[in-house]
């Protein structure tokens, strides 16, 4: 999913936000949506929850990052991909 040129500017910092975002599951191995947008404060950065999900749903189509299903007792959430993994 790319952003539109609209979206760009509402939010320049569209390139810190995701390589902070790639930190952060990595230092992690695994990351809730939620988790990360508190954590790295994305919200002062004005990008919304929805946008963020969009970014993350971005950076998994370019297969940086992966999306682990939500299991019966746990929630959703992103995974780092492990070199050479697709």
């Amino acid at each position: 999913m790319n952003f539109t040129n609209k979206e760009k500017i509402a939010c320049p910092n569209l390139n810190e936000i995701e390589q902070e975002a790639l930190q952060f599951i990595n230092a992690n191995k695994v990351a809730y949506t939620r988790q990360m947008y508190s954590a790295l404060r994305i919200k002062d950065k004005g990008l919304s929850l929805n946008k963020f999900r969009k970014l993350l749903q971005g950076l998994r189509e370019h297969q940086l990052i992966k999306f682990i299903p939500a299991q019966q007792d746990s929630l959703s959430a992103w995974g780092a991909n492990k070199a050479g993994e697709k």
